[in-house]
């Protein structure tokens, strides 16, 4: 289940999530160079209220990175600590 996701004010509808298991943040899968990916990128349809997401990868793309009031908000509600809110905007590896 995805919890605490945020949509950004961009007309492109993209939202993005944090995976809760077990009251704790979970992966979501693996990038093309085997690193753990958690954050989730969700893009609505064109013309459609479907939404599509996936695992992003903010090391590798730099489109995946989630926009600063959304990792503030992660870490203001004590989803992810300031470091992980730093290496993510800044687009370096951080594991959960």
């Amino acid at each position: 289940m995805f919890v605490r996701a945020y949509q950004t004010a961009r007309a492109d509808s993209t939202a993005w999530g944090l995976h809760l298991a077990s009251r704790m943040l979970g992966y979501l899968g693996e990038g093309a160079s085997g690193r753990r990916l958690f954050v989730g990128k969700f893009l609505a349809s064109y013309g459609f209220p479907i939404w599509h997401g996936y695992p992003a990868d903010h090391v590798a793309h730099s489109q995946d990175i989630p926009p600063d009031p959304v990792l503030q908000a992660w870490s203001q509600s004590g989803l992810i600590t300031a470091s992980k809110m730093r290496k993510l905007a800044r687009g370096r590896p951080c594991n959960l």
